[in-house]
């Protein structure tokens, strides 16, 4: 699942996202000389931000998914990015 989650967050960069207040923001993962990607992402939202790793945004999905669980009795639906509509690998929009 880690592996689905990963490639979501890289299938989605430059994505428009808002902030609960409205704002706009935006990420991109960096990548490495190599052009492997390097684990860190980057937000558009202040310069100068300090990056938020891949390790610390599966600890916090992670947390959300048991929290859904205990929450929700675990019935939650996951979908591949590729199930989101809008996303450029959907073939169906």
């Amino acid at each position: 699942m880690d592996e689905l989650l990963w490639q979501a967050v890289i299938a989605f960069q430059d994505y428009p996202f808002y902030t609960a207040s409205g704002l706009p923001f935006s990420y991109i993962v960096k990548q490495r000389r190599d052009g492997n990607y390097s684990g860190e992402l980057v937000v558009s939202r202040k310069e100068g931000s300090k990056t938020v790793t891949r390790s610390s945004i599966q600890l916090a999905f992670h947390r959300v998914l048991e929290k859904m669980s205990i929450e929700q009795g675990a019935s939650c639906v996951l979908l591949k990015p590729t199930d989101t509509p809008g996303h450029p690998y959907n073939k169906g929009e």
